[in-house]
């Protein structure tokens, strides 16, 4: 039973940083299923980590704020939920 629920929590992780973990590595976690959906988050991070012209990039959606940059990310958990998604970067020269 551990083993299955290991497996399962891998492709729905309980925890809203899971599941934001999981979108960025490329997890369709869309509810329509559809290949073409799902992809963005991806996409975004993906330019974020390769490119020096991005940063200071921060993601805030309903109980989560995320710092990306080529180093490190940082996955905060809001006290109020933010209704909305904001996307927020600089761009360096």
């Amino acid at each position: 039973k551990k083993k299955l629920q290991k497996a399962f929590d891998f492709i729905r992780p309980k925890n809203d940083i899971g599941n934001l973990k999981k979108m960025f590595e490329g997890v369709n976690l869309s509810r329509t299923r559809k290949k073409e959906r799902g992809n963005g988050l991806k996409t975004i991070y993906d330019n974020v980590k390769k490119d020096k012209h991005i940063a200071n990039f921060t993601l805030i959606t309903n109980k989560l704020m995320v710092k990306l940059s080529t180093e490190e990310d940082q996955f905060i958990v809001l006290q109020t939920p933010f209704n909305g998604t904001l996307y927020s970067w600089d761009l360096q020269p």
